[in-house]
């Protein structure tokens, strides 16, 4: 029996982490005044065309107002992402083994994230970032100090290696989230219907550069594309 929720949780995993694979943002294609979207890595799994494009900007230049007034809709997944561990041990009544307690804390770190990050315009994200970087390390390394010391004096008699990577890989990813907040831009389209589109961007010249290649596409039709 316990086998086999093992099993059903390490596929869920795989599953989310396909998933996250299938949702990259891959490349923007823009061609006579039509902007297509292709997300999945390594190759495009999904296309989105855009067309009859009303408005155009960089979030990052906004001094007011919060993202989430753009991608309400955006916000159901991430909370779900957030709580499905934690619903996951409520209906089973039981705690999960040691061994995928920092597991189950990637989606909730995610869920908590990608949350903050629509809840936040981009200075103020980038702000939070730094001043939240130090205690979420702190917590993480406590976290991992304490499953690496229960399976060296109760399980297994030594570090288990998986745990402890893991865990290092969640303390980079945090060091990691500050600096690439600050590096890139976002650049939000809105077409006719008022349906609102992200697409990131690496730095402010080329955010700038980005959207006058949109604005002059879809009134010239020259057609570009960006990676």
């Amino acid at each position: 029996m316990t086998l086999r929720y093992n099993l059903l949780f390490i596929l869920l995993f795989m599953v989310a982490i396909s998933l996250s694979l299938a949702s990259l943002g891959r490349r923007v294609v823009v061609d006579d005044g039509v902007i297509i979207l292709e997300y999945g890595y390594p190759k495009p799994l999904l296309k989105y065309r855009i067309t009859g494009i009303v408005e155009v900007f960089d979030i990052n230049e906004l001094s007011r107002g919060k993202l989430v007034k753009y991608f309400k809709s955006l916000l159901t997944p991430f909370i779900i992402i957030m709580v499905l561990p934690v619903i996951y041990v409520i209906v089973r009544g039981i705690y999960p083994s040691p061994t995928y307690i920092t597991l189950m804390t990637v989606p909730i770190a995610m869920g908590v994230s990608l949350l903050l990050y629509f809840m936040f315009t981009a200075p103020s994200y980038r702000k939070f970032l730094r001043c939240s970087f130090t205690v979420t390390a702190i917590v993480y390394i406590s976290l991992l100090a304490l499953i690496i010391g229960y399976y060296y004096g109760n399980i297994y008699g030594r570090i288990d290696l998986l745990v402890a990577l893991i865990g290092t890989s969640l303390i980079v990813l945090c060091i990691a989230l500050p600096f690439l907040a600050r590096q890139n831009h976002i650049i939000i389209i809105v077409d006719e219907n008022g349906s609102h589109y992200a697409v990131g961007t690496h730095g402010e010249e080329v955010a700038k550069a980005f959207i006058k290649t949109i604005i002059k596409t879809i009134q010239e039709n020259i057609g570009d594309t960006w990676e």
